[in-house]
């Protein structure tokens, strides 16, 4: 979540910070290269579905796409 921060001074300072911070996270399982690809394979869209919501944001373009509801901060 420090990635999306607002304020860049909050967010990680490179890619190596970023690097820094997964590598310590603790996993239950290794992340393998044979696993990567067995979840791309359970999860990858199909290519018509990749293409359809290619054009819906490119048609977009220059405009304010609103994906989900605005959320307004109270108070």
């Amino acid at each position: 979540m420090e990635c999306l921060e607002k304020d860049p001074a909050r967010r990680p300072a490179s890619a190596e910070a970023v690097s820094a911070r997964l590598e310590a996270v603790a996993l239950e399982w290794l992340w393998t290269a044979e696993r990567a690809e067995r979840w791309w394979e359970m999860h990858r869209p199909l290519p018509a579905d990749a293409r359809r919501l290619a054009e819906v944001l490119l048609s977009q373009e220059g405009r304010e796409l609103r994906i989900g509801p605005r959320v307004r901060p109270q108070g």
